[in-house]
């Protein structure tokens, strides 16, 4: 009996996550991969010829959650034939399972008229990719050579060319790009109209992805206007004003739907008050059966037109209270240089298991983390965590999660602290970007970034060392004898050093600068300010600047 490694991988999840309007959405695709192999695993784990290294027997079975996107699995076999039969059956194993967690529940909802393209855009939502390579040497070796073989596969995926999405899915017809006269076809509006080609007749796209056809348009109602209104009148607020979605996304958001109150990014901006104040607003808001936790901010009463009763209790309360925050946090983070981390635990299946049960370990101490910062954890899985908090509380939870991490490895993170009416996925994209841009400026560290309401924003890079003198910048930078134009000044004075990719040759021009600005100003803790600027890490005038900026950010006291 031969062993073979084989590796399954579904690739492109973020897009999963990202592809976000509300909340509901992001849940819903975060949760989905772990849910779905979780599924199909427990099917295998106690055969005699399988044996799962990631994820484990145990997190299959106890902490499903945990359970990412990549599995390695050690298959038991005589024949290559056996082992291709058993990575085909994943394989169906997957798709069948995406399709009963997602079109099952979307039948519900009356779409027997687009079935055939809502239950291809779900199947097509993701894609299976699998490699196996028979273990002959040393187990680590084999990892490698099935690593390379699977990159290889991913490289080959090519669009569906089979296919068209339009009103409803069609298969596209041989000779569709080789009419003589082509411009003619498209041209002959009386072919539309009477659908013979219903190929050129484009529905919209989805609002949430922006890639896929939206269900319910017909050749008379190419925007589906008729089934989303009444949609958007009946599943309010599920589904909002304006929204018309694929299938795959709209079955994404009603698969974890239950019949509860759908949670806003506003539920995390109001935590800013303490939690009995928080409980007394929403306390008002239950009152009154609201469902948008919008309706708390007096620039949308107008528009909510609300009871003048329901309008003067708010008034009352923030009175006494102050008026609620409107940002709030998101927090992305995951463990420095893992993949060679875990190449070296793949020394030997004893080793791998300890280290894989050691990173599960981690996902519900970072929870612990989130949810003691008064956030709530969107995703965790061995080092990954993506959280969502109270502005207040976000940088404070980094450096818990980094401390607890740091006995396996540093950590790199993206903080993104936003308006609530930010559009949700431009938030997402920026928080992977923030991510991204800490990795590249050495690890070790967090960039956190904050967009208004107007999209200005700024953001800088901060290293795990430097985050408690920050701190103490932020609180200096929020007393009210601070100088409000030091740091516009500071940008201004700096503005002949700002192109500068390296301030090596420049920096003690700059420094001295910055100690010329400061010493005209006065304000308490002058000289603590200084010597923390100084100790900060900056290569570029925009690093200083941008930290200034998100300290001031931070100190505000009012918010726009």
């Amino acid at each position: 009996m031969r062993e073979y490694l084989v590796k399954l991988t579904i690739p492109s999840v973020q897009e999963l996550i990202t592809q976000s309007r509300k909340l509901i959405d992001l849940y819903g695709g975060s949760s989905l991969i772990p849910s779905i192999l979780s599924q199909v695993f427990k099917k295998f784990v106690n055969n005699q010829q399988v044996d799962f290294l990631i994820p484990t027997k145990e997190v299959i079975e106890n902490h499903p959650e945990n359970i990412t996107n990549v599995a390695y699995i050690v298959y038991k076999s005589d024949s290559e034939e056996k082992v291709k039969n058993f990575c085909e059956e994943l394989e169906k194993e997957i798709y069948d399972t995406l399709v009963k967690t997602l079109y099952n529940p979307l039948e519900k909802w009356k779409v027997d008229s687009y079935k055939k393209l809502a239950f291809y855009q779900i199947k097509s939502s993701i894609k299976v990719i699998y490699g196996a390579v028979e273990i002959k040497e040393r187990l680590k070796q084999t990892k490698n050579e099935v690593d390379k073989l699977v990159a290889y596969l991913k490289g080959t995926i090519e669009p569906d060319s089979t296919v068209i999405e339009g009103v409803n899915l069609y298969e596209k017809e041989n000779n569709l790009y080789f009419e003589k006269d082509f411009l003619e076809f498209l041209e002959n509006q009386k072919n539309i109209q009477n659908q013979t080609y219903p190929h050129v007749l484009g529905a919209y796209l989805c609002n949430v992805c922006g890639k896929r056809s939206i269900i319910g348009a017909t050749p008379n109602d190419l925007k589906g206007s008729k089934f989303w209104e009444k949609l958007q009148v009946e599943r309010y607020p599920l589904i909002s004003e304006s929204e018309k979605l694929c299938g795959f996304c709209l079955s994404k958001r009603i698969y974890k739907y239950k019949e509860a109150k759908i949670e806003s990014v506003v539920n995390y901006a109001i935590r800013e008050y303490e939690k009995d104040v928080e409980e007394k607003l929403l306390g008002i808001l239950d009152k009154y059966h609201v469902q948008d936790t919008q309706i708390i901010y007096k620039e949308n009463w107008e528009k909510y037109k609300i009871p003048e009763n329901l309008k003067q209790e708010l008034e009352d309360f923030y009175k006494d209270n102050g008026e609620p925050s409107k940002y709030y946090a998101f927090l992305m983070a995951d463990g420095d240089s893992m993949g060679e981390k875990v190449d070296e635990a793949f020394e030997s299946e004893v080793k791998l298991k300890a280290f894989t049960e050691k990173l599960s370990g981690y996902s519900k101490q970072f929870k612990e983390i989130v949810e003691k910062n008064r956030g709530e954890i969107v995703y965790t899985g061995g080092d990954d965590v993506l959280g969502i908090l109270p502005k207040s509380t976000v940088l404070d939870t980094f450096e818990k999660i980094y401390d607890k991490f740091s006995e396996t490895s540093t950590m790199s993170g993206g903080i993104v602290i936003a308006h609530y009416k930010v559009p949700l996925n431009y938030v997402l994209n920026e928080l992977r970007k923030a991510e991204k841009t800490a990795k590249n400026k050495g690890k070790k560290g967090v960039y956190i970034k904050y967009i208004k309401h107007s999209f200005s924003s700024s953001g800088c890079f901060l290293k795990r060392e430097e985050i408690e003198d920050f701190k103490e910048v932020v609180n200096i930078v929020s007393q009210q004898d601070f100088p409000k134009t030091f740091i516009n000044q500071l940008e201004m004075l700096l503005k002949p050093y700002s192109t500068k990719e390296d301030l090596k040759e420049e920096k003690q021009i700059v420094e001295n600068l910055i100690k010329y600005l400061i010493n005209k100003k006065k304000f308490n803790n002058r000289e603590k300010f200084e010597k923390l600027i100084l100790k900060q890490t900056f290569e570029k005038v925009e690093d200083i600047v941008g930290k200034l900026k998100v300290a001031k950010f931070l100190a505000a006291r009012s918010e726009v």
